[in-house]
């Protein structure tokens, strides 16, 4: 899913706990998130860095409640319509599977920008799979018999080859949270995917719109949790994004 300047005056829908989902799902399968103890999560060491990591604490966190209250008012509505409309779960999760093989060209480009053949080949063979006998990408042909790609970006691109710092953390509108880097490589992402250089931009645009929705429904459970277990759900996503980042060696 694009940002334009990276800067700590940037604003936030509720969004910003997409990467906090991601960051127990450690993939895009958010199914398992749900029963999920979000609070035993988060290290100390973590909590330490990330409040390190954000200097503009004061306007992120203002920002993150103006985001709370504009996804409360438009953006979840809309979420639970189409929940409501595509019922059950399985055929939900064929749409989210859908989108999932849309990102393997993006996958395939930053691989070979890496030098990572076997993921760049990893990846083609997922694609391929999964938009033939998987029928579009809706059912993840590949992933069940445990073939899986590595997620690569624009942002580890710029950290191997460029070796550029992660920065502080910040706040994107409608997005959610991310350090400099990623901010800029997830722009990136999205401006440079090599899929959208063959769709007429009005499907574009519509793509982008249903995968914001799909993304946020999956997120419905995790985000009202949430808001009932954390205290400070600002500081609890940014903990988790910041342990996440160290996970994946992205900081």
């Amino acid at each position: 899913m694009a940002a334009l300047v990276v800067n700590c005056s940037l604003c936030s829908f509720d969004l910003t706990r997409v990467l906090f989902a991601t960051a127990l799902a450690n993939d895009t399968d958010y199914s398992d998130i749900y029963d999920t103890d979000v609070c035993s999560v988060v290290s100390d060491s973590s909590v330490d860095l990330a409040e390190s990591l954000d200097p503009c604490e004061k306007q992120n966190r203002r920002l993150y409640n103006l985001g709370h209250d504009l996804d409360s008012a438009f953006i979840k509505p809309v979420a639970k319509v189409y929940r409501g409309l595509l019922s059950p779960q399985w055929a939900r999760n064929r749409v989210s599977n859908f989108f999932d093989n849309l990102q393997e060209p993006r996958i395939m480009v930053n691989s070979i920008l890496q030098g990572d053949a076997a993921n760049f080949f990893v990846s083609g063979f997922r694609l391929l799979v999964n938009s033939t006998i998987g029928l579009a990408g809706i059912f993840d042909i590949a992933g069940s018999r445990n073939i899986h790609s590595k997620n690569l970006g624009f942002s580890s691109t710029m950290k191997k080859m460029l070796g550029a710092p992660s920065g502080y953390y910040m706040i994107i509108p409608g997005v959610g949270p991310f350090t400099r880097r990623e901010g800029v490589g997830w722009f990136l992402d999205v401006l440079l995917d090599p899929v959208d250089f063959f769709l007429p931009p009005k499907i574009v645009y519509e793509k982008l719109v249903l995968n914001f929705i799909v993304e946020r429904e999956a997120l419905l459970d995790v985000t009202d949790d949430l808001d009932k277990m954390s205290l400070d759900p600002y500081a609890m996503t940014r903990s988790v994004y910041i342990q996440k980042l160290q996970g994946d060696g992205a900081l």
